[in-house]
Protein backbone atom coordinates (compact mmCIF):
# COMPACT_ATOMS: atom_id res chain seq x y z
CA UNK A 1 0.00 0.00 0.00
CA UNK A 2 1.35 3.40 -0.95
CA UNK A 3 0.32 6.89 -1.97
CA UNK A 4 0.47 8.34 -5.45
CA UNK A 5 3.32 10.65 -4.40
CA UNK A 6 5.34 7.73 -3.03
CA UNK A 7 4.53 5.66 -6.11
CA UNK A 8 6.19 8.32 -8.25
CA UNK A 9 9.15 8.57 -5.88
CA UNK A 10 9.68 4.81 -5.48
CA UNK A 11 8.82 3.62 -9.00
CA UNK A 12 12.40 2.52 -9.76
CA UNK A 13 12.17 -0.21 -7.12
CA UNK A 14 8.42 -0.90 -7.41
CA UNK A 15 8.53 -1.67 -11.13
CA UNK A 16 10.82 -4.65 -10.34
CA UNK A 17 8.19 -6.24 -8.09
CA UNK A 18 5.78 -8.76 -9.62
CA UNK A 19 2.49 -7.93 -7.94
CA UNK A 20 -0.44 -10.28 -7.98
CA UNK A 21 -2.85 -7.35 -7.86
CA UNK A 22 -2.48 -3.61 -8.29
CA UNK A 23 -5.54 -1.72 -7.11
CA UNK A 24 -5.79 2.02 -7.53
CA UNK A 25 -8.21 3.78 -5.24
CA UNK A 26 -9.18 7.30 -6.28
CA UNK A 27 -7.98 6.35 -9.76
CA UNK A 28 -8.83 9.79 -11.10
CA UNK A 29 -5.24 10.55 -10.04
CA UNK A 30 -4.16 8.86 -13.29
CA UNK A 31 -6.64 10.65 -15.56
CA UNK A 32 -3.89 12.71 -17.21
CA UNK A 33 -2.28 10.25 -19.62
CA UNK A 34 0.93 12.30 -19.81
CA UNK A 35 1.48 12.72 -16.05
CA UNK A 36 4.34 11.09 -14.12
CA UNK A 37 1.87 9.43 -11.74
CA UNK A 38 0.09 7.78 -14.66
CA UNK A 39 3.35 6.58 -16.20
CA UNK A 40 4.45 5.17 -12.85
CA UNK A 41 1.17 3.31 -12.32
CA UNK A 42 1.26 1.85 -15.84
CA UNK A 43 4.82 0.61 -15.40
CA UNK A 44 3.91 -1.63 -12.46
CA UNK A 45 3.93 -5.38 -13.17
CA UNK A 46 0.72 -7.08 -12.06
CA UNK A 47 -1.29 -10.17 -12.88
CA UNK A 48 -4.51 -8.19 -12.37
CA UNK A 49 -5.39 -4.51 -12.13
CA UNK A 50 -8.38 -2.71 -10.73
CA UNK A 51 -9.23 0.99 -10.66
CA UNK A 52 -11.74 2.47 -8.24
CA UNK A 53 -13.03 5.99 -8.71
CA UNK A 54 -16.17 7.97 -8.19
CA UNK A 55 -15.18 10.34 -10.97
CA UNK A 56 -13.78 8.43 -13.95
CA UNK A 57 -14.21 11.50 -16.08
CA UNK A 58 -14.53 15.15 -15.20
CA UNK A 59 -13.60 17.20 -18.26
CA UNK A 60 -12.77 15.01 -21.25
CA UNK A 61 -13.35 11.44 -22.40
CA UNK A 62 -9.58 11.11 -22.64
CA UNK A 63 -9.52 10.92 -18.82
CA UNK A 64 -11.61 7.78 -19.00
CA UNK A 65 -9.25 6.38 -21.65
CA UNK A 66 -6.31 6.91 -19.30
CA UNK A 67 -7.91 4.88 -16.50
CA UNK A 68 -9.04 2.10 -18.87
CA UNK A 69 -5.55 2.00 -20.39
CA UNK A 70 -4.14 1.26 -16.92
CA UNK A 71 -6.64 -1.54 -16.25
CA UNK A 72 -6.76 -3.10 -19.71
CA UNK A 73 -3.98 -1.74 -21.95
CA UNK A 74 -4.89 -1.49 -25.62
CA UNK A 75 -8.62 -2.10 -25.12
CA UNK A 76 -9.53 1.33 -26.50
CA UNK A 77 -6.54 1.69 -28.83
CA UNK A 78 -3.90 4.37 -28.55
CA UNK A 79 -4.89 7.76 -27.17
CA UNK A 80 -4.71 9.17 -30.71
CA UNK A 81 -7.06 6.45 -31.99
CA UNK A 82 -9.39 7.03 -29.03
CA UNK A 83 -9.38 10.77 -29.64
CA UNK A 84 -10.22 10.31 -33.31
CA UNK A 85 -12.82 7.56 -32.89
CA UNK A 86 -14.62 8.58 -29.72
CA UNK A 87 -13.56 11.79 -28.03
CA UNK A 88 -13.95 14.21 -30.95
CA UNK A 89 -17.25 12.80 -32.33
CA UNK A 90 -18.84 12.50 -28.89
CA UNK A 91 -17.69 15.99 -27.85
CA UNK A 92 -19.10 17.36 -31.12
CA UNK A 93 -22.43 15.63 -30.46
CA UNK A 94 -22.61 17.14 -26.97
CA UNK A 95 -21.69 20.62 -28.24
CA UNK A 96 -24.28 20.36 -31.02
CA UNK A 97 -27.18 19.37 -28.78
CA UNK A 98 -30.30 21.29 -29.55
CA UNK A 99 -32.13 23.39 -26.98
CA UNK A 100 -34.39 20.43 -26.15
CA UNK A 101 -31.42 18.20 -25.32
CA UNK A 102 -31.53 16.20 -28.53
CA UNK A 103 -28.22 15.65 -30.25
CA UNK A 104 -28.32 16.59 -33.91
CA UNK A 105 -25.05 14.77 -34.56
CA UNK A 106 -26.13 11.15 -35.06
CA UNK A 107 -22.55 9.99 -35.73
CA UNK A 108 -21.48 11.31 -32.33
CA UNK A 109 -24.43 9.65 -30.62
CA UNK A 110 -23.61 6.37 -32.35
CA UNK A 111 -20.00 6.57 -31.22
CA UNK A 112 -21.07 7.35 -27.66
CA UNK A 113 -23.29 4.25 -27.68
CA UNK A 114 -20.46 2.19 -29.16
CA UNK A 115 -18.11 3.29 -26.40
CA UNK A 116 -20.73 2.68 -23.72
CA UNK A 117 -21.34 -0.85 -25.01
CA UNK A 118 -17.62 -1.61 -25.13
CA UNK A 119 -17.04 -0.44 -21.55
CA UNK A 120 -20.23 -1.75 -19.91
CA UNK A 121 -18.89 -5.24 -19.06
CA UNK A 122 -15.93 -3.68 -17.26
CA UNK A 123 -17.68 -0.99 -15.23
CA UNK A 124 -19.65 -1.27 -12.04
CA UNK A 125 -21.55 1.94 -11.67
CA UNK A 126 -23.52 2.65 -8.56
CA UNK A 127 -25.68 5.72 -8.38
CA UNK A 128 -26.05 7.84 -5.28
CA UNK A 129 -29.49 6.28 -4.71
CA UNK A 130 -27.93 2.79 -4.81
CA UNK A 131 -25.27 3.72 -2.26
CA UNK A 132 -27.49 5.69 0.13
CA UNK A 133 -29.58 2.70 1.15
CA UNK A 134 -26.38 0.84 2.16
CA UNK A 135 -25.21 3.64 4.44
CA UNK A 136 -26.25 4.24 8.04
CA UNK A 137 -27.92 7.56 8.84
CA UNK A 138 -25.56 10.52 9.00
CA UNK A 139 -24.47 11.41 12.52
CA UNK A 140 -23.28 14.92 13.28
CA UNK A 141 -21.64 15.84 16.56
CA UNK A 142 -20.67 19.37 17.54
CA UNK A 143 -17.70 19.51 19.87
CA UNK A 144 -16.79 22.84 21.40
CA UNK A 145 -13.04 23.11 21.91
CA UNK A 146 -11.52 25.94 23.84
CA UNK A 147 -8.37 27.19 22.17
CA UNK A 148 -5.34 27.56 24.42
Amino acid sequence: MTTYALLRRDIASLRDVNFRYVILDEAQHIKNHTAATTAAARSLNAEARLALTGTPLENRLLELWSIVEFVNPGMLGSWRDFNRRWERPVAAAIENEGSKGKARDTAGRAEAESLRARLKPFLLRRTKADVQRDLPPKIETDVVVELT
